[in-house]
């Protein structure tokens, strides 16, 4: 997290609206995504939300909270030296902190699940609207 702390002190964090870590996404745990964020925001159903506003034929719960709160990734993730200066930041993860390829050089291209990869784009996109209208 060292580049993320030096560039969240360099930016003009006026700016920003939001601040989106992406983890993982071509290796899907459950078929969802999962929004890693403060435990005072409600990230999952906002963007679950503005996902049905967009797409009326996705899963209404596609986005779903951490499921892994003894894991601290909230902490532990590019977003929190963000978190700590702008309202919107958070990390949206297809995967496990316990998936094999997790932080590993073994996380390869022949180990992506494109299909989920392209969902997950393609509903983070549509939900991410929020932070931009």
């Amino acid at each position: 997290m060292v580049g993320s702390e030096s560039l969240a002190q360099q930016l003009n964090l006026k700016l920003i609206k939001a601040v989106i870590n992406l983890e993982m996404l071509g290796r899907p745990l459950r078929n969802r995504c999962y929004a890693i964020s403060s435990k005072k925001t409600a990230v999952a159903k906002v963007l679950n939300r503005q996902l049905n506003k967009y797409d009326t034929q996705a899963k209404s719960d596609f986005f779903l909270n951490d499921i892994f709160p003894g894991e601290s990734l909230f902490y532990r993730s590019d977003h929190y030296p963000f978190a700590k200066k702008v309202k919107n930041a958070f990390t949206i993860m297809g995967s496990s902190p316990e998936d094999q390829y997790y932080h590993t050089v073994d996380d390869e291209y022949s180990n992506i699940d494109f299909n989920f990869l392209l969902l997950a784009t393609k509903n983070i996109a549509l939900s991410c609207n929020y932070f931009i209208e």
